[in-house]
């Protein structure tokens, strides 16, 4: 199949899928994770320690929305458009998939 025309579905939607990741979304997260040194270090630890692939899953989205929510709160944007589609596009993000992915990372050393 071509990689253009691959496809994943994901909380009920079917998405392109985007160099491989689930959806742009995961891609876009994976990216910024593996770009920011002190993100990366943090999230690997957080999967390094993680006893359970779902719980640690959790773990990292918390790790990122409640960063995210603190700063909607800050510039006072709870209640707003932008809050609504940050909040959309965390939930769109296959953290598993993330997961998983710096799980086989950390076992290639």
């Amino acid at each position: 199949m071509d990689n253009d025309d691959e496809r994943a579905e994901y909380n009920g939607i079917l998405y392109k899928k985007v160099n491989g990741w689930t959806n742009y979304p995961t891609w876009a997260a994976k990216l910024w994770i593996d770009n920011d040194e002190t993100t990366h270090d943090d999230i690997r630890d957080i999967v390094a320690n993680g006893a359970d692939d779902n719980a640690t899953a959790d773990a990292v989205r918390d790790y990122f929305q409640d960063g995210a929510l603190g700063i909607l709160e800050d510039a006072h944007v709870m209640a707003s458009m932008m809050s609504d589609i940050l909040t959309w596009a965390y939930s769109q993000v296959n953290w598993l998939e993330i997961v998983e992915a710096i799980q086989d990372e950390i076992k290639e050393g």
